[in-house]
């Protein structure tokens, strides 16, 4: 996931002139581009297809919509638009093609729906966020840890749990990490000066 992180904010640099765009159909082709190339998947072996961004493009696109969305109040008609051709692309590749089920897709829509219409603050949910990019990093581990010192559940509640720990345990020790690491580290960013920075703010 690092792997596509780093062709993500490649992509980003590169497209986000031409989304950042007043005119609609710079936003219109460059969606309908990031589209088309997800079907460029099938030029990669089957084992390694899902590290690279091709896969992803369709999720990638939604995000971008969502960001247009409210970056451009007044085309919301045609970001709706926008959203359909995602989706559109999403079903196609990843229900049809991949035989993957509807799950993604699913989750896809109640997700862009929340954001869009019912985004609203939650205490609990934004403290776990603070934490979310040290779960990110460690759950992986935690779930390699379970799996060498606990036998794999082979009934039904049995998967739940052991699904529940490895979560909780995730949870735990990202919440350690992000005040041992990560709010120690921005507390020392705080303290660098940055001379560039300041002749920018100066000067505005």
């Amino acid at each position: 996931t690092l792997f596509i992180e780093l062709q993500f904010y490649i992509l980003v640099g590169l497209i986000f002139p031409l989304l950042s765009n007043v005119n609609l159909s710079a936003q219109y082709w460059t969606i309908l581009l990031l589209n088309s190339c997800t079907f460029l998947t099938f030029l990669i072996p089957q084992w390694t297809e899902k590290n690279f961004i091709f896969y992803h493009l369709p999720y990638f696109s939604i995000g971008f919509i969502i960001f247009l969305w409210f970056s451009s109040p007044k085309c919301r008609v045609h970001y709706s638009f926008f959203f359909f051709i995602s989706l559109l692309t999403l079903t196609l590749n990843v229900h049809y093609l991949h035989k993957i089920g509807w799950s993604s897709i699913i989750l896809s829509i109640i997700t862009t729906v929340y954001i869009l219409f019912f985004n609203t603050t939650n205490k609990f949910l934004e403290k776990l966020g603070e934490y979310s990019y040290s779960f990110y990093l460690l759950h992986g581990l935690i779930i390699a840890w379970f799996i060498h010192l606990l036998d794999l559940p082979t009934t039904l509640s049995g998967k739940w749990i052991y699904v529940s720990g490895i979560f909780i345990c995730s949870w735990m020790i990202a919440a350690v990490g992000y005040w041992a690491i990560e709010k120690k580290s921005l507390l020392w960013s705080k303290k660098i000066k940055y001379p560039y920075a300041a002749r920018i703010t100066r000067s505005k």
